[in-house]
């Protein structure tokens, strides 16, 4: 479980390497999108980029400061 507070290393550890990065005012944001595994039923996977259409997957939105410590979450799963 991810929480508010949470750093970065276990972030990554636990979800793999970010779709897209970017900065704001209020820090580093990161979104990963995931899309279902056809093979194996509800297993996910980090998409490496974005999709088209990315309304319709699943993702995971959080905020980082400085520190490298999550500040805001904002999810669809």
């Amino acid at each position: 479980m991810i929480k508010v507070g949470d750093n970065l290393v276990k972030t990554e550890a636990v979800v793999g390497k970010p779709t897209e990065k970017s900065s704001d005012p209020s820090g580093t944001v990161m979104v990963w999108y995931f899309a279902e595994d056809q093979e194996v039923p509800e297993q996910y996977y980090t998409l490496k980029e974005k999709p088209e259409k990315p309304e319709t997957y699943k993702f995971l939105k959080l905020t980082f400061d400085l520190k490298n410590k999550i500040t805001a979450k904002d999810f669809k799963l």
